[in-house]
């Protein structure tokens, strides 16, 4: 999946060549051609090194969001590129996922930030819902979230003024 997001990218950029992108790499060409057959394993730095030479963000390259490729996540479920994204942004679990544990499994500053903004973690995730309405050309599903959305921000104002 990834070997065919490489080379999308770097068609994205004007047909960008294996050696272009070599050199921007660091790298020879022959290696590019590796990575995007599939024949090299592609190391996670691999990954960021490329998303930053093309000024892409990694999250696209490991979502299929470039060719609309599914996502492996287990060997028995793949995520579309809006669900991949969404799991590896940390803003939505897998389906069957202990969802408080999944909430819980960041960094010590967002878990502070969740903690004192307790609708954090579904503003983000309303968000999301949004751009996927957006996306799907769903006016209603736009308008729900949009009032949702205003529901959850009106209880974080009221969070905030509780705390002066």
């Amino acid at each position: 999946m990834l070997a065919t997001q490489f080379g999308a990218l770097r068609a994205k950029h004007g047909g960008m060549s294996q050696q272009k992108l070599a050199d921007m790499l660091g790298e020879t060409q022959s290696t590019v051609t590796r990575l995007e057959s599939g024949e090299q394993a592609v190391k996670v730095s691999d990954i960021f090194r490329i998303a930053a030479a093309l000024d892409c963000p990694p999250i696209t390259l490991l979502s299929g969001g470039l060719t609309g490729a599914d996502v492996p996540a287990t060997p028995k479920l793949s995520l579309g590129p809006q669900e991949a994204r969404r799991w590896i942004a940390g803003r939505h679990p897998l389906e069957g996922a202990d969802q408080r544990f999944y909430a819980e499994a960041v960094s010590d500053d967002e878990a502070r930030a969740r903690r004192e903004a307790p609708g954090l973690l579904h503003l983000l995730m309303l968000v999301d819902d949004y751009e996927q309405a957006v996306i799907d050309g769903n006016l209603d599903g736009r308008r729900e979230t949009l009032d949702s959305l205003a529901n959850v921000l009106q209880m974080e104002r009221q969070i905030l003024e509780h705390q002066r």
